[in-house]
């Protein structure tokens, strides 16, 4: 089977990681979330968060990490590899979808 040809050089677009860690909601969120649980939860009359809150606010901090999960593309072509993050919103489906169409392995 032949290498299909590489996409970059047709498109010039090169990837290149968004780095969650580096803006500032998440360092805000990273440093205060704790505490913003602690203020908003008295155990004297039953007052927490609801669920979902906390949940999407824990899922946003894992979202983009590396530590969290990866997946590595490579292109048979141009021989560049990729590490992408897994995203809490890009499933591995998508990923395998994606890698498929630019014909990367």
């Amino acid at each position: 089977m032949e290498a299909a040809a590489c996409a970059k050089p047709a498109t010039g677009y090169t990837y290149a990681r968004r780095e969650p860690e580096k803006t500032a909601l998440f360092q805000v969120i990273q440093q205060h979330l704790l505490t913003f649980e602690q203020q908003w939860t008295d155990q004297a009359d039953g007052r927490t968060l609801p669920s979902f809150v906390t949940d999407e606010l824990h899922d946003f901090l894992g979202c983009g990490i590396l530590a969290r999960g990866l997946a590595q593309l490579f292109c048979p072509t141009c021989y560049e590899r990729y590490v992408v993050a897994w995203s809490c919103y890009l499933q591995l489906e998508t990923i395998v979808s994606w890698s498929r169409q630019l014909h990367w392995v």
